[in-house]
């Protein structure tokens, strides 16, 4: 994308927020609100889960329910390059949530600029994953990422991502040139890992929710990023 489409972009969005401050924040808007919450095989029903066997790569992966209901993203992480020489870079899985349809099967997005952030209830093996945010006037490959990074162990964890902590890439480049992440029209949500470690993993997510945040338990530093950190397509 060319830097005067860029900058367009950013000019039009800065006007639309000056706009949007000019208006009073709605004060009876829940403080949080569930975007997903797992508890059967119909809760994952149209998410999708892929990996670079699209590109002849040799990593697995699955989303299935656990006994319980709560949704389990695993399999094995492998960034062995197929052997035709044409893929430079492998070693990624990852699920998307499917857009949000009303009752005529029109997407609908998400408003979700009345809350700082997303909130997941996971439970996960120590790895560092990665979130995914999909918006409406997103050029195509650029997404909105942060980093979730697990503990590990037997126990759930709650891990807020604040928006501001959400940077623009462009398959998996961060973009010179930022623009600022819109809440107000947000597409799909995902989960991805590239972390570089091959071998087994596992990611179970109660749920996800957008939530107002005076203060912030855990939030991704944005320093953390570099053009290594994530795959490249």
């Amino acid at each position: 994308m060319t830097v005067g489409k860029r900058l367009a972009l950013a000019l039009r969005r800065a006007v639309r927020d000056v706009w949007e401050r000019t208006e009073p924040r709605q004060h009876d808007v829940m403080r949080e609100r569930i975007l997903w919450s797992f508890s059967g095989k119909e809760s994952i029903e149209h998410w999708s889960c892929v990996s670079d066997r699209d590109v002849k790569g040799m990593s697995e992966c699955k989303l299935e329910t656990t006994p319980s209901g709560t949704a389990l993203f695993h399999g094995n992480l492998s960034s062995t390059l197929p052997a035709d020489g044409q893929v430079k870079y492998s070693g990624y899985t990852a699920i998307r949530s499917p857009p949000y349809k009303n009752a005529l099967g029109q997407v609908e997005l998400f408003d979700l600029s009345h809350y700082d952030g997303l909130e997941f209830r996971v439970r996960g093996d120590g790895r560092k994953f990665t979130v995914n945010i999909q918006t409406e006037d997103y050029i195509k490959d650029d997404l909105y990422q942060a980093f979730l990074i697990t503990r590990g162990g037997p126990f759930w964890e709650e891990i807020q991502l604040s928006f501001d902590s959400f940077i623009l890439t462009n398959r998996g480049y961060v973009q010179d040139f930022h623009i600022k992440f819109a809440p107000q029209k947000v597409r799909t949500i995902g989960v991805l890992l590239a972390d570089k470690t091959n071998g087994p993993f596992q990611l179970e997510i109660d749920y996800i929710k957008a939530v107002e945040m005076p203060s912030l338990r855990i939030k991704s530093d944005p320093g953390q990023w570099s053009r290594m950190d994530m795959p490249h397509f």
